[in-house]
């Protein structure tokens, strides 16, 4: 995708069939920020022609802008809320001694990685459009969010792998073995801590912006 690539896209589709096969066109242009610059129309002919700038630009204005951010956001809130969930299961299965909420809590340590994941990489796409367009101010911000959120990747790369395992290995036993619950708790509420400051980072960048914006042009 545009987006992961940072590279332009034009995609180019027929209209008509071929035997069971319908093709529907709506053939489309895309810059290499993912925004939608032309889409022809569906179940007919058309011919459009669109200039490429050098930078992966087009001399068309942008029909539709994907909001990078929202995405962003929308997985940190998922992240959140799951991990909170995942570490009040576990928790609660170390306290009671419950095998069957250790194993809920481990499983929801798995699904908040995948989650976390798309929130990681994604923020790469919004550092790159921060870069060149911000103040040194923002740019300070961005990194300093972003090299938290690489402490919380890890951290919750830690956990998964090591729910992973004990999963798989100990599926057949009637109790998990006494480091587990020790190691993950510790573990995940010391990644409580960075995600706690990596929130607070994120907040620091709208804060930056806002300050880049109100201060005096000299």
């Amino acid at each position: 995708f545009p987006s992961h690539d940072m590279i332009p896209i034009i995609y180019c589709n027929a209209v008509g069939s071929q035997t069971e096969i319908v093709f529907d066109g709506g053939s489309l242009v895309m810059d290499k920020d993912s925004n939608l610059v032309m889409q022809l129309p569906l179940f007919e002919e058309a011919i459009a022609v669109v200039d490429w700038n050098e930078n992966g630009g087009f001399t068309q204005p942008v029909i539709q802008r994907v909001d990078k951010g929202m995405v962003h956001t929308i997985f940190a809130a998922i992240f959140i809320v799951g991990f909170a969930v995942s570490l009040g299961l576990f928790a609660a299965g170390a306290a009671l001694k419950s095998r069957q909420l250790l194993t809920w809590g481990a499983r929801g340590f798995l699904l908040v990685f995948a989650s976390l994941s798309v929130l990681y990489l994604s923020g790469f796409a919004l550092k790159a459009q921060f870069a060149g367009v911000s103040s040194d101010l923002v740019l300070r911000a961005v990194d300093k969010h972003h090299r938290m959120s690489k402490f919380v990747w890890t951290g919750c790369m830690l956990i998964t792998a090591a729910c992973a395992v004990v999963l798989y290995r100990f599926r057949q036993e009637p109790e998990y073995p006494v480091w587990f619950r020790a190691n993950i708790l510790f573990i995940s509420l010391t990644l409580l801590v960075f995600v706690l400051r990596s929130l607070l980072t994120g907040f620091a960048i709208e804060w930056a912006k806002q300050k880049s914006v109100s201060a005096p042009v000299s």
